[in-house]
């Protein structure tokens, strides 16, 4: 059976999506912009249209013949491009491996030691940007949690793919929720 999974870059759907990409071979993906409900500049009432006319009606839309991975890349001016591939990751990818270092820092070699950090969780912050419903992202404060930077990259990097964070926790709670934001 064809799934076809939209997500969008702040959505847990879309790991779930790559993973039902990876597993299911008449998937298909589209990764885009938006957040949740949101898809300016996208027909994706269109887009949804021609996966049911092409899978359930049996129309001929030309969808079938298509990549199966389609995503948007970003250009850091507030605008973007749409990109398509026929695999994921996309053919030409190169991971690159960075550490947290000691001074909140990320760094390109393994440091000598493991760099610990420790904060303190407010549950009582409240976040008036965040929105509402379907279109509640989670908001950053300044000073909240632990934020790790690298120096200036020496160019310009387009990152596509699925950035992976391994850590160690140590908590006071039974639980607790871990958000990393690649910015």
């Amino acid at each position: 059976v064809p799934v076809y999974i939209m997500g969008g870059w702040h959505d847990e759907l879309r790991d779930q999506g790559i993973i039902a990409l990876l597993n299911l071979p008449a998937s298909r993906i589209l990764i885009g912009p938006w957040k949740h409900c949101m898809n300016p500049g996208f027909g994706l009432l269109q887009e949804i249209h021609r996966f049911f006319d092409t899978y359930l009606k049996g129309l001929p839309t030309g969808l079938a013949a298509e990549p199966r991975v389609h995503y948007y890349t970003m250009d850091g001016s507030g605008g973007g491009s749409w990109h398509s591939a026929t695999t994921w990751p996309v053919p030409g990818e190169r991971s690159e491996r960075w550490y947290l270092s000691t001074g909140q820092k990320l760094v390109r070699r393994p440091p000598s030691r493991a760099a610990v950090s420790s904060f303190t969780v407010r549950t009582d912050v409240d976040c008036p940007e965040g929105g509402v419903g379907p279109f509640m992202q989670p908001c950053l404060h300044p000073g909240q949690g632990l934020s790790v930077s690298s120096a200036s990259l020496s160019h310009d990097r387009i990152i596509t793919g699925n950035p992976v964070i391994s850590v160690s926790l140590r908590v006071d709670y039974p639980d607790a929720n871990l958000f990393a934001y690649l910015t």
